[in-house]
């Protein structure tokens, strides 16, 4: 990464600029990476910011060979997660009626609620062909203002990883752009069967409860290893400074992965086994 901002190829100010625009303005991104999946699938060309011509969005391939300096190429693209990371929904315990919230919530969890949110009632916002809803074009013209509109419902798709549905994006875009739409569908999909495969963070196994102190301690760690890894980018450390940094960093914040390594430790291999959990780096 100092080599490439030494090169010019990291935009200066990569660090501080509050405006990706701006950015983009100053000729400064060449490509963008996006490991949440959030690739358009309909087919849309917007102005470039430089030249004012318009530019189509595409998907592109996932790498077929990563760079020797990638020690874990597994861990190269993002994990599969649901789209409102780090978003929870919960009960309080001033809840006057915690019983008919938990109802709520099982409500919203539901696969009907959640296919009714989406799809709408079968002959008005979709139909049955072959036996697969396939929606109906006169609703997705209406304006999304429209109460009889099936958009609208989405907002109520706030349970893990519901923030839309594929299924249903996947069948609009197809009735727009069918080629173009599987040319997107293809190459994510590609990246899916990767990330599945993608290790996951010790914290993230069932049942990892951090400790107060690494509660704590975890914001102003990350903070310190972001401040860090920006100076030493920009050249405002030298490499001994920054290998002293790091072994500081260790030093005082190294209990937090300690604790979550301990954890995988005694994890259960055969329940790891049976929830589809593979400890790959054992």
């Amino acid at each position: 990464m100092r080599d490439l901002y030494e090169k010019g190829v990291l935009y200066e100010e990569f660090a501080t600029v509050e405006n990706y625009s701006d950015i983009r303005a100053n000729k400064a991104v060449v490509a963008v990476a996006n490991d949440s999946n959030q690739v358009g699938l309909l087919q849309s060309a917007d102005p470039c910011p430089i030249t004012g011509n318009e530019v189509i969005w595409r998907m592109a391939a996932p790498l077929t060979e990563f760079p020797e300096v990638v020690r874990y190429p597994e861990i190269a693209y993002g994990t599969a997660t649901n789209g409102l990371s780090s978003h929870s929904m919960y009960i309080s315990s001033s809840c006057k009626n915690p019983d008919r919230a938990f109802d709520v919530l099982e409500v919203m969890a539901s696969e009907e609620f959640r296919d009714l949110c989406v799809w709408g009632l079968e002959g008005y916002s979709y139909e049955m062909v072959d036996g697969e809803r396939v929606p109906i074009p006169e609703v997705l013209k209406l304006d999304a203002e429209d109460p009889e509109v099936f958009r609208w419902q989405r907002q109520f798709l706030t349970i893990w990883g519901f923030p839309s549905y594929r299924v249903y994006d996947e069948a609009v875009a197809k009735l727009e752009n069918e080629e173009f739409a599987n040319a997107q569908i293809e190459a994510t999909g590609r990246i899916d069967e990767i990330a599945k495969n993608t290790p996951m963070t010790p914290d993230k196994l069932p049942g990892y409860e951090a400790s107060d102190e690494v509660n704590r301690k975890t914001p102003e760690s990350l903070t310190s290893m972001s401040t860090t890894t920006v100076n030493f980018i920009m050249g405002r450390m030298t490499e001994a400074d920054f290998d002293q940094a790091v072994a500081d960093w260790q030093t005082k914040y190294g209990f937090i992965a300690d604790e979550m390594t301990e954890y995988a430790n005694s994890f259960d291999k055969d329940e790891a086994a049976a929830l589809g959990i593979k400890f790959t780096l054992d």
